[in-house]
């Protein structure tokens, strides 16, 4: 269907072969911004959406809520099915620009999210340029531990000192 617009990730043997491949469908067009790979070898991926998720592509069922959104998502390493998928986004236009990850299972994801919007129950009125920080829980649902606006200004220098850093677990 040419309105239908595909993105996929793979993962590759040491001799290039194929282990598998994912592939991440939208209505109106889908990217992958970006991806990396956790400690533990699990791909972590900022995927970009322009409309609603297409049953059977990969993605669990997601209605846009603006022009474009943001998904993360956590895959396993050998089959690459979603262990969690996880949205941000605004009633706007959102554009992903880095994803992360540290030794410890911490994710974090630099946007672009236009303001206002909700995750995980906390809602955010000022800003446009965030940095989020999503942390999985001992049973591996992930939840999003921090949001800090950037404050990010044409022209102007920018200095901020976040705070984000995970303890150490055991796992």
């Amino acid at each position: 269907d040419q309105d239908t617009k595909t993105s996929f990730v793979s993962s590759l043997d040491i001799d290039l072969k194929t282990i598998w491949a994912k592939s991440f469908e939208s209505t109106e067009g889908t990217e992958v911004v970006d991806l990396g790979t956790d400690s533990w070898g699990y791909p972590c991926i900022l995927l970009g959406l322009a409309g609603n998720s297409i049953s059977g592509s990969g993605l669990n069922a997601y209605s846009a809520q603006g022009d474009s959104d943001l998904m993360v998502l956590k895959l396993d390493q050998t089959n690459g099915n979603i262990i969690w998928q996880k949205p941000i986004a605004s009633s706007g236009q959102d554009s992903g620009i880095k994803i992360a990850t540290d030794k410890f299972g911490m994710i974090l994801i630099g946007a672009n999210i236009e303001s206002p919007f909700s995750i995980d129950g906390k809602t955010t009125t000022q800003g446009n340029q965030f940095l989020f920080k999503v942390e999985s829980d001992y049973w591996g649902k992930p939840s999003f531990k921090m949001v800090e606006n950037l404050d990010l200004k044409e022209g102007h220098f920018f200095q901020q000192t976040v705070q984000a850093v995970s303890p150490s677990f055991v796992r």
